[in-house]
């Protein structure tokens, strides 16, 4: 079902950690929303990325590295193994995909999208 998100990301916590606040909309309704934040871990040269979701289930951590231009996370649950793949083109720009595997071989995506940064307000 194609739906309009938006992310309002800001640095806190003194600079080191990236705030992802995301709303959904499907049409005129309030669709999936959410809050992650993400780090970087010095000792285990990880990123790390938890995120809180309107469809519950707490937090879910995951873990990572820049491969190229892309920031791909992963981590495993009861479901089978999710990946998140930021793929950036610009500063201003860039590609979400979310995917699920469940033997980590075969992936495939539940969601996909592009997002352009805009100037606050509009």
């Amino acid at each position: 079902t194609p739906s309009a998100g938006v992310y309002r990301n800001k640095m806190v916590l003194d600079g080191h950690t990236l705030q992802m606040d995301y709303r959904q909309k499907i049409g005129r309704k309030a669709g999936h929303c959410g809050l992650g934040m993400l780090g970087y871990d010095a000792q285990q040269k990880l990123y790390t990325f938890n995120w809180f979701s309107n469809g519950g289930g707490g937090s879910m951590p995951s873990f990572g590295s820049w491969k190229g231009q892309k920031l791909v996370l992963e981590h495993g649950d009861a479901m089978g193994r999710h990946r998140y793949t930021y793929a950036f083109s610009s500063p201003d720009r860039f590609r979400f995909k979310g995917e699920i595997s469940h033997d980590g071989v075969h992936w495939n995506a539940w969601m996909e999208g592009t997002y352009v940064r805009r100037a606050e307000g509009k």
